[in-house]
């Protein structure tokens, strides 16, 4: 009898263990991150450090709070008198409302 009271207690912390794990998260100072509760962002967490969710009904969203640089493919346009120019862009940019970006791009 004991031996199977062994065997459910070590799935009992098993089990323990296991939502712990699946309820903590952490925010690296290079980062934001937003709580998805069933499709809707219901926190913002700007301060880095260990958080805590309810599992599987709560997803996190990441997303870099430094600046990020974009740099695009060099391209060609033509003028109004039929000549190529030659164009190469770039832009740097930093994401200061994360709520916003999440609803505008709904990507990271």
């Amino acid at each position: 009898m004991s031996g199977k009271l062994k065997n459910f207690g070590g799935i009992i912390v098993l089990l323990a263990v296991g939502t712990i794990y699946l309820s903590t998260y952490i925010v690296d100072k290079t980062q934001y991150a937003i709580e998805i509760l069933l499709g809707d962002p219901v926190d913002i967490v700007l301060e880095p450090g260990l958080n805590f969710k309810i599992p599987f009904v709560t997803r996190i969203i990441f997303m870099e709070n430094r600046l990020q640089d974009y740099d695009a493919d060099p391209g060609a346009v033509f003028t109004k008198d039929k000549k190529e120019m030659k164009v190469d862009t770039y832009s740097k940019w930093r994401v200061s409302d994360p709520l916003k970006f999440y609803e505008t791009v709904r990507t990271t």
